[in-house]
């Protein structure tokens, strides 16, 4: 079975840079009651997968590329999520997408069987919590839980619960692109943001009253929503940052896979970075990212590729991006009948170097181009899936390296206001085999 025997789409979850603005002057309807009301929704359970996958120890967790859920190229592991401070009321969930491009965790309402209470609501009312990425965008309520994700946990985390039942639909300010509601939309039963950012906002998503930044954080008493201020330690957390031990980062490993893809792919997610013998850079090479929040509109948190001769100073490493997103107009982009938002045509080998911000570390990776019309639909794993990151015809500023690049590697993330030896976060930080 080849891609047009089966509804692939492109997968880019990485949030929309231009959210990011916010940060640059402020550094880096809902349920009348803020009672436990249930994130789930009522109805039906919905969820893909339905078993976990490996053994988990210590800061180690299973992460597995096994298409389950629909998608190719997207890495999942298992969690569990309690009621704040109970050890009875909790649900195991597996198949949480792996997205180094966001931070914070997010849960499909559908998924759920435990009630989550509301997080610090706001005058009675639920704080929505709304996030714009590139493809689409995820509106849900903001609920407590404790996490567990192997060895590690972390208590009361403010998490996002996406089409919770107590909200009503999404604003125009926040509405970007298609509504990502369902399981079926994002191929997976969540989203486990490990970016680079302790928060998905930050210190501008705090500011109160008619200052507040649309796009962010809401109440919507009488079914009116407006944007709202939210403290930074009440904002979506990125989990690993609550972390007990183990706090500063995470390293992802995948095996290499064949040219022609194969049926799935098992790798770890390991918590910390260099705070265990498991967890060592190594010979990784640091890539350091642009911390300045008064560039955001062109290099915040970014590093910069070279590729053909032309320099995408806007580039980022990026698991919730099931492909290689660069711009070449020598190579064929698919058809209206074929696998839509990837390339169709055979290239490489071919080089990008990747060089941390303002001169930093570099080093050329070599990496190939497949035909996607041609690969197999009923594997999961490609290292050779690839698209264009602009309009056809264009040549934009982005060089998103997808989960293809992560094949055959280890991959670090490094947490802001975190220290590696003597290396602060954040940073990317790569294998260079």
């Amino acid at each position: 079975m080849n891609l047009r025997d089966r509804a692939w789409l492109p997968a880019r979850l990485a949030l929309l840079l231009a959210l990011l603005l916010v940060l640059a002057s402020c550094g880096s309807g809902g349920s009348p009651s803020s009672a436990s009301s249930g994130g789930a929704g009522g109805g039906t359970v919905t969820a893909c997968g339905g078993s976990s996958s490996g053994t988990s120890t210590n800061n180690i967790v299973p992460l597995v590329v096994d298409g389950v859920c629909g998608g190719q190229d997207q890495a999942y592991v298992t969690i569990k999520l309690c009621v704040p401070g109970s050890t009875t009321a909790c649900q195991t969930i597996d198949h949480v997408w792996v997205d180094t491009g966001s931070s914070g965790l997010r849960i499909v309402a559908s998924v759920l069987t435990v009630s989550l209470p509301a997080s610090n609501p706001q005058g009675g009312n639920i704080v929505a919590n709304c996030a714009q990425f590139v493809t689409g965008y995820t509106w849900g309520a903001m609920r407590a839980a404790d996490v567990y994700i192997g060895g590690e946990s972390a208590g009361s985390v403010p998490i996002q619960v996406i089409a919770d039942a107590a909200l009503p639909a999404a604003p125009g300010s926040c509405a970007s692109g298609t509504l990502q509601s369902s399981v079926s939309d994002i191929q997976a039963n969540g989203l486990l943001g490990i970016g680079l950012l302790r928060q998905d906002c930050g210190a501008g998503c705090a500011v109160s009253g008619i200052n507040a930044p649309a796009g962010w954080y809401y109440t919507c008493p009488g079914n009116s929503c407006s944007p709202v201020g939210v403290p930074v330690n009440q904002q979506l957390q990125n989990v690993v940052g609550m972390f007990v031990n183990d706090n500063n980062g995470v390293q992802m490993q995948l095996p290499t896979v064949a040219a022609s893809g194969q049926a799935s792919a098992t790798g770890s997610l390991i918590f910390g970075i260099g705070t265990q013998a498991n967890n060592g850079l190594g010979s990784a090479m640091i890539y350091a990212v642009d911390t300045n929040p008064a560039d955001a509109q062109t290099t915040y948190l970014n590093l910069s590729t070279t590729y053909n001769s032309t320099v995408f100073p806007q580039s980022y490493i990026d698991s919730g991006s099931n492909g290689w997103y660069f711009d070449d107009l020598n190579i064929k982009v698919c058809g209206a009948k074929q696998p839509k938002g990837f390339y169709c045509q055979n290239a490489g080998p071919l080089t990008a170097t990747m060089q941390g911000f303002g001169g930093g570390n570099s080093f050329p990776y070599s990496f190939s181009v497949a035909d996607a019309s041609t690969l197999s639909g009923s594997f999961a794993a490609f290292s050779d899936l690839a698209g264009p990151a602009s309009n056809p015809g264009m040549i934009g500023s982005t060089f998103d390296w997808g989960l293809p690049f992560f094949y055959g590697r280890s991959v670090f993330v490094a947490l802001e206001g975190t220290t590696v030896g003597a290396t602060a976060g954040p940073f990317f930080a790569a294998s260079t085999p």
